[in-house]
């Protein structure tokens, strides 16, 4: 397995890299980094600031291991391959560069998808980059636009990604890619999505002018690549969306464009809630003063590759053409160009103001050409429109104003054309860099006007760098020559024209027919020039006195008549003066109503343009919609087809729907009737300390009478022994008068003919005799039974029982 492949959350699985110059963490994470902690210097620049580590856990970003084939190489080859290359190359312990890809050491999955990308070598940047940028050490990078800057530093950022710790919930992203154009963004992460795949690394764009909420869900999910905008990014950092908490590799691509679009103060705020022992690697095409004095507060200790000349330079595998012309001949110039070079492939125009770019857009689709155009007041959603088509060929040809000239990758544009002169070189270099990317071949023609004569010199520098033609034209210009006579349009102000109303009707001096209102109605005439409708009437060219045979200020033929004294004179004067002060009042007046009407007009003219673009897109909608009917149609049709099966069971369904309604119903009736229980148990339970108590009350009247009982008992224990005696002595005294009996039987009757009194019926069937007590003592005699029957007598129990209960 691959030692980028380590992705472990263990802290002490980071190796101590404070060696590396400042870079890398300590071996654990109580022990601050000790040289990032000193000063930061670039070039031997010290910086006032300094970098306090404590608290923050070190991290892993030194992955070089140098190849034995590069290991072998001596400094004089080293030093022949970087002249071969032109890469230079300053700071300290600068690494060797590689010469294939298998020498930089990258991953087994990363080797695959370079090599199903079909690149054959490292490019120069490449080459002598991606050492320096897995060492950990920052890194300021300047090359030429197409020169492989982007994969320069992908590619490192997704080995740096591997090796870092899998991110919590909350964790912001681990690589920060900071781009000045949302085109550019969106085409880094193209590039980030193919080469991470095999990673599984997640990466997310964040730019303005969509809405927010998909690119909230990324950020919240979790993604270890942002590539952002940095007006978009502070958007989402302020509304606590993200965190940089975790970024460790920080990219600036295209600083130079950013610090031109104003983003000085958003790249500041951004990188000051960074850590400061990150790794940063700052790209650019030029190096200006502002952008060397950005780098030297941000970069620590950096190494710097430059490929080619440190000088502004041009792609030398795009041929450059400047053709000096004047304003009025752009357009003429532009569809002549146009019907030469046209062969269905892509072509970019670029101009520098975004109401030129609609207007030449309008005039080539009104003249038969398939073009659109994209510049920054159009919305996001129409400008991914306009790049689709264009990438897809379906209008090859696309206007532009530098919104796309940095950053814009779009494969196989052969053609650029600089319909304006940018307002610097290095504009200028990266407009033509659009073409004659990846080792392709272009072509590049720029319009170069009177008005553009200051760049001559610079430009010639560049084209005799590039090897390219130089016209005598732009030559003469760039040596200080004044420009050719057609190159521009030379128009009276209008002061002086208003000022000088009897010469011109006297003849002696000339001025060009509607040159008044075409300044004061359009004093930046420049955009009017682009589409070449201020120009000079042929016919008007042809009249040496400036103005047509017919118009305001012709008085028709003059008849030769003698000298006219002078009071005649000076009253002709007087009259002349007075209708000359109508007609420029009247004149002022038509001025400002055609101000008003070509406002208007332009007014009306944009409105239809935008309506015309919104019918467009409404199309392209109805057509879109109208396909997925039809898709949707034929699938429903087929899914009707083989749902006949379906109602069968659909019918089951509903009817075990509606046996579980009838259940659902009696379960709530149920449900009903425990509830009514629950409410009457709640109100039994609310009379159970009643019942407590009575029940306590009836256990001690219990305990009375078990009391009462229990001293009855012992008296009827008394009262048995009382009687068993008693019948123990009856029965004595029963014998007794037996045998008594058997002796009166024997004597004389008459002596015992009293024994009656004494209960004893001598002439009883069963030899009883009546008891003289009664059954007072439970003595029973006669009937069925053989002897006396004992038992207590109830009267005498309830008697007894009574004088108890009386004594207690």
């Amino acid at each position: 397995m691959s030692r980028y492949d380590s992705r472990s959350g263990d802290p002490t699985s980071y190796r101590d890299r404070r060696s590396d110059s400042g870079f890398g963490g300590a071996s654990s994470y109580s022990a601050p980094v000790r040289s990032s902690a000193g000063r930061r210097e670039y070039d031997g620049v010290e910086s006032p600031k300094r970098t306090n580590l404590d608290g923050l856990p070190p991290f892993e970003k030194n992955f070089y291991i140098e190849s034995p084939s590069v290991a072998a190489m001596s400094e004089r080859e080293v030093e022949e391959y970087r002249n071969r290359r032109e890469i230079t190359v300053e700071g300290r312990d600068i690494p060797k560069p590689v010469k294939s890809f298998e020498d930089v050491g990258f991953p087994e999955y990363v080797l695959q998808e370079i090599e199903k990308a079909g690149f054959v070598e490292p490019t120069p940047i490449q080459a002598q980059g991606w050492p320096m940028a897995l060492k950990g050490r920052d890194l300021v990078g300047i090359a030429e636009t197409g020169s492989g800057k982007t994969l320069a530093y992908l590619l490192p950022a997704i080995v740096h990604v591997n090796a870092q710790p899998i991110l919590a919930p909350g964790d912001g992203p681990i690589v920060l890619v900071l781009a000045p154009t949302r085109e550019l963004a969106v085409q880094i992460q193209q590039e980030a999505t193919k080469f991470g795949a095999s990673s599984r690394i997640k990466n997310t764009c964040i730019y303005g002018g969509v809405p927010k909420g998909p690119q909230v869900r990324d950020l919240q999910k979790g993604v270890e690549i942002v590539i952002a905008t940095p007006g978009r990014l502070i958007d989402m950092l302020e509304s606590h969306h993200t965190n940089l908490r975790r970024v460790t590799y920080l990219v600036l691509d295209e600083a130079d464009r950013m610090l031109d679009m104003g983003f000085d103060p958003q790249i500041r705020k951004i990188v000051n809630q960074i850590r400061p022992d990150r790794q940063t690697l700052y790209w650019s095409a030029t190096w200006p003063k502002e952008v060397e004095q950005l780098a030297r507060q941000f970069l620590y200790n950096p190494y710097k590759v430059i490929i080619g000349s440190p000088d502004l330079k041009a792609n030398h595998a795009i041929r450059q053409i400047v053709e000096i012309v004047s304003e009025s001949q752009k357009y003429k110039k532009l569809v002549d160009l146009l019907e030469d070079i046209m062969d269905g492939s892509r072509l970019l125009i670029f101009l520098d103001t975004k109401k030129g770019c609609d207007q030449i857009t309008r005039q080539l689709r009104m003249d038969g050409w398939p073009a659109l155009s994209i510049h920054g007041d159009k919305s996001q959603a129409e400008r991914d429109w306009v790049l689709s088509e264009f990438k897809a060929g379906k209008s090859p040809i696309m206007t532009a104003t530098d919104v796309a000239a940095r950053g814009l990758d779009v494969k196989d544009i052969k053609y650029v054309i600089n319909y304006d002169f940018p307002g610097s070189l290095e504009d200028y270099v990266h407009r033509i860099g659009r073409t004659g990317r990846a080792g392709a071949k272009g072509t590049a023609y720029t319009f170069f006007t009177a008005a553009n004569a200051r760049f001559a010199k610079d430009l010639i520098n560049i084209l005799e760098e590039a090897g390219q033609k130089v016209s005598p034209e732009l030559a003469a210009m760039g040596r200080g020559a004044p420009p050719p006579p057609g190159s521009l349009l030379l128009r009276a102000p209008p002061q002086e024209n208003l000022s000088s109303p009897l010469l011109v009707l006297s003849g002696s001096c000339s001025i060009e027919f509607d040159s008044v209102l075409s300044v004061v109605s359009n004093p930046s005439s420049d955009q009017a020039d682009m589409a070449g409708r201020n120009r000079v009437p042929r016919e008007l060219m042809n009249n040496r006195r400036g103005y047509p045979p017919e118009g305001p200020y012709v008085r028709g033929p003059t008849l030769h008549r003698p000298p006219p004294p002078t009071a005649l004179l000076e009253e002709e004067l007087d009259i002349q003066h007075a209708e000359l002060q109508r007609l420029l009042a009247d004149n002022h007046r038509l001025v400002d109503d055609r101000i008003a009407l070509q406002r208007e007009l332009g007014g009306a003219k944009e409105e239809i343009h935008r309506m015309n673009l919104v019918i467009g897109d409404l199309r392209a909608d109805q057509e879109m919609q109208s396909r997925d009917l039809i898709d949707k149609g034929l699938k429903l049709e087929a899914d009707l087809r083989t749902a006949e099966p379906l109602k069968k069971e659909v019918i089951q369904l509903r009817g075990e729907t509606q046996e579980l309604n009838k259940l659902r119903q009696d379960l709530s009736r149920q449900i009903q009737t425990l509830t009514r229980d629950i409410a009457r148990l709640k109100n039994e339970n609310q009379q159970i300390p009643l019942l407590r108590a009575e029940i306590d009350g009836l256990n001690q009247e219990l305990m009375h009478t078990r009391s009462a009982i229990e001293f009855e008992k012992k008296d009827n224990v008394e009262l048995m022994e009382q009687r068993q005696a008693m019948e123990k002595n009856l029965v004595t005294m029963a014998r007794e008068v037996e045998k008594l009996r058997a002796e009166l039987a024997a004597g004389d009757s008459r002596m015992w003919g009293t024994g009656v009194q004494y209960g004893m019926n001598f002439n009883s069937a069963d030899g009883g005799f009546s008891a003289p007590y009664g059954d007072s003592y439970g003595v029973q005699t006669g009937g069925k039974s053989n002897g006396p029957h004992y038992g207590s007598s109830s009267a005498f129990r309830g008697g007894a029982d009574k004088t108890r209960f009386n004594r207690r």
